[in-house]
């Protein structure tokens, strides 16, 4: 005998209301997972490409920020006696190294947290598989009548 008798119609169409329900929960929530994830990743992936370019910049590509170089570095009796001029130029050159260190630690922190959305995305795929399993397995799902709602996502 090949197939399967089917004695309760009912039931079938309860297992298979179940099955179509919980789908397209599972997919509506999947895709809002991923269209967030993306909305997330592709500013932070374009500010880590400027940060990145701005670290390969020449000290003479960077702006000085600080006060004009014959305000710098004057010492207490600036009057008297005057800095010389390769210490107002190492003072600037200080100011080159302090914003390379800001760049440097501004792109540490997106790098992170681009890592920590891309394995966001692999436990994403990985909640998938198990809701694959979930709908292999015997269990009492769509044995009847039953609200199929995802509360977490409302």
């Amino acid at each position: 005998m090949d197939g399967f008798r089917l004695l309760n119609p009912e039931l079938l169409d309860c297992k298979f209301g179940a099955k179509i329900e919980l789908e397209k929960c599972y997919n509506n929530m999947l895709n809002e997972s991923m269209t967030q994830f993306n909305q997330e990743l592709i500013p932070l992936e374009a500010c880590i490409a400027v940060l990145k370019h701005l670290m390969l910049s020449t000290d003479a590509q960077i702006p000085n920020i600080g006060p004009p170089i014959n305000q710098r570095n004057r010492g207490v009796q600036h009057t008297l006696y005057l800095n010389p001029l390769e210490y107002r130029h190492a003072t600037v050159s200080r100011d080159k190294h302090a914003q390379r260190a800001f760049w440097n630690a501004s792109l540490r922190l997106p790098e992170v947290k681009k890592s920590v959305l891309k394995k966001m995305i692999e436990l994403e795929r990985s909640l998938k598989e198990e809701f694959q399993k979930v709908m292999e397995d015997q269990s009492n799902l769509g044995v009847g009548y039953a609200n199929y709602r995802f509360y977490h996502l409302e």
